[in-house]
């Protein structure tokens, strides 16, 4: 007989962002230091794309008898 346990998996994702942000400057050689510095505030960010580079079963571990009567109806 199968008994059910709970099991943990990893994703491993990798995210692409787009920011948009504000610096105060002189001229623009100057705001392209500061943006290379990273002395600017963000004013906004949208997820351009997101992918899953890897997952897999980390571990598992026994249900506990509340956690059995939880999902009981679900394992059949």
């Amino acid at each position: 007989m199968d008994v059910a346990k709970k099991y943990h998996g990893m994703i491993e994702k990798t995210i692409y962002v787009l920011e948009e942000v504000v610096i105060i400057a002189q001229n623009e050689q100057e705001a392209e230091d500061k943006l290379l510095d990273r002395d600017y505030d963000v004013v906004g960010s949208e997820i351009q794309e997101e992918s899953i580079n890897n997952e897999w079963i980390n571990s598992s571990e026994p249900l506990s008898v509340d956690e059995f009567m939880k999902y009981r109806d679900d394992l059949h």
